[in-house]
């Protein structure tokens, strides 16, 4: 993992598990599907109004989806 971007606990649990399952189908997709969440984030920092905003989360918090995984801030910080 980047070590420009920090997760929090409850994001490199949740990280870590869906990389244990996927990596049970395709090591090769696990490894691609972290290159984008790294990508995502870094995108995040750079821009962090990007995404759609979802509301039952709180006043302003948005979320970026990866494939079919979205990315919560309360989840994913990057730093």
């Amino acid at each position: 993992m980047k070590k420009d971007i920090r997760y929090t606990s409850a994001a490199l649990e949740d990280l870590t598990q869906h990389l244990e399952y996927m990596a049970t189908q395709s090591e090769a997709g696990a490894v691609r599907w972290l290159d984008m969440v790294e990508a995502k984030c870094l995108l995040l920092r750079q821009f962090p109004e990007i995404g759609e905003l979802i509301p039952r989360f709180g006043e302003g918090v948005r979320a970026a989806v990866i494939a079919t995984y979205c990315l919560l801030p309360y989840c994913w910080r990057c730093s």
